[in-house]
């Protein structure tokens, strides 16, 4: 249900966790206001866009890292495969 009062005090509380260093209670803050339907608040949509753009970064690096070591394992066989 979109309630503009909760969703008032839920946005207060996501700048104030934000203010305050507390990520996990301001991305809880974020979830419970996108599911009561609110429309975001520019500081919500710049704080969701960095969300998604820290996953992205995340899973790219860990992406580049498997790459990295299925390239040294092939390379391994490759040089087991050139001695034998």
């Amino acid at each position: 249900m979109n309630n503009p009062i909760i969703n008032w005090w839920r946005s207060q509380q996501l700048k104030l966790s934000l203010k305050r260093g507390e990520i996990r209670r301001a991305v809880q803050l974020l979830q419970e206001i996108q599911q009561s339907g609110a429309r975001f608040s520019w500081l919500e949509k710049l704080f969701r866009d960095k969300l998604q753009l820290e996953r992205y970064s995340q899973e790219y690096k860990r992406q580049t890292e498997t790459l990295g070591k299925q390239l040294t394992e092939a390379s391994q066989q490759k040089d087991n495969l050139i001695l034998y």
